[in-house]
């Protein structure tokens, strides 16, 4: 659920030396006048053989950002759920405080980016490629599409990204070859194995998102304790899947059941008119999909889609799980919330 996250650390003059005694420190100075333009501190810890990065650019504040479920389990396959997130940040503030000698605790770390994600496990990576070139069929609003074909959809924006794809592969391209060279081939084993048939859905939300979405609390500045809430995730997942489906019904149906719902919903001009704009609309094909968003405006897409719904029908099945749904929460998520332990309920009552 929480993938990478970027804390805004207040400091003092006492913290900020202590953190410049042992980190990377960067001048850029005016090549003409010779006055110092910028100044940067940059360093890192370790947990599970990933780096947290510490950055700062003035002595006010210290910024750390890394990806939290790698930092947990030492991959981002499984999901890393809110609860979980104490636990972490206590392990975190205690390696800063042993490597810089004095840091923040983490009650006081500011929230500025927290990227959120979801993980399908699907029966296998053919059914993960199917459900890529469905998704690749799709358009979001004032987004631009990048598609990597059977690995990676994407839709860019300032204020928000999102990106599907396929686990495997990419763990395949990174993660996996280092752990190798660092003679982890075991573990890269049996990680290969966990990430087969595995969909990833990633949606990286820059400050003006996160404001967006926590406006409810009625604050500017957040800490952890605003994101602990589970329903936040699964709310905020699912309004953009339904903004990328345009609301429409996320089911999977064989065409014989798209027909038939059809048939017994409209007429015979009707059902044959909405079937056939529902095979062009998820067509993987650049001339349907230039047909469909070109030659129709968007409020007739939007009226045909109410029309497919109220016939309850869903998206293509096409090489994809019979019923399955792309919706959150879901029965073919990678791994569910763990269960707390009563150390981690105490812990978790001291912090709240």
């Amino acid at each position: 659920m929480i993938d990478t996250i970027r804390f805004m650390v207040p400091m003092n003059e006492n913290i900020y030396d202590a953190v410049r005694s042992k980190s990377y420190e960067t001048v850029r100075t005016d090549k003409f006048y010779g006055f110092e333009e910028s100044r940067r501190l940059s360093s890192y810890i370790t947990l599970n053989r990933t780096k947290l990065s510490i950055f700062s650019f003035d002595e006010q504040f210290m910024f750390l950002e890394g990806s939290m479920p790698k930092l947990y389990y030492g991959h981002n396959i499984s999901l890393f759920y809110p609860s979980q997130l104490p636990e972490l940040l206590q392990k975190l503030e205690t390696i800063l405080k042993k490597t810089f000698e004095i840091f923040p605790p983490f009650d006081m770390w500011r929230i500025q980016r927290v990227d959120m994600c979801y993980a399908y496990k699907l029966g296998s990576i053919e059914e993960v490629e199917a459900t890529l070139q469905l998704i690749s069929t799709l358009r979001y609003p004032r987004k631009s599409i990048h598609i990597y074909p059977k690995q990676t959809v994407s839709y860019g924006g300032r204020s928000y990204s999102i990106k599907f794809y396929s686990k495997q592969k990419e763990f395949m391209k990174k993660d996996m070859k280092e752990m190798i060279k660092e003679g982890y081939q075991d573990k890269a084993r049996e990680l290969w194995e966990l990430s087969n048939g595995v969909l990833r859905y990633e949606i990286t939300n820059r400050k003006f998102n996160l404001n967006q979405i926590l406006k409810d609390t009625g604050k500017t500045q957040f800490t952890y304790k605003d994101i602990m809430n589970l329903d936040l995730y699964y709310n905020y997942l699912n309004k953009v899947l339904n903004i990328l489906f345009k609301g429409a019904n996320t089911t999977t149906l064989t065409d014989i059941q798209v027909w038939n719902n059809l048939k017994s919903t409209y007429n015979q001009i009707k059902a044959k008119k909405y079937f056939m704009f529902y095979k062009m609309l998820y067509l993987q094909d650049p001339f349907c999909q230039n047909f469909v968003h070109g030659e129709h405006n968007a409020t007739t897409v939007k009226r045909t889609i109410e029309a497919l719904n109220k016939a309850h029908v869903g998206i293509p099945a096409t090489n994809l799980p019979h019923d399955f749904q792309i919706s959150i929460p879901n029965q073919h998520v990678i791994n569910s919330e763990p269960l707390p332990t009563a150390e981690a309920v105490g812990r978790f009552k001291q912090y709240m």
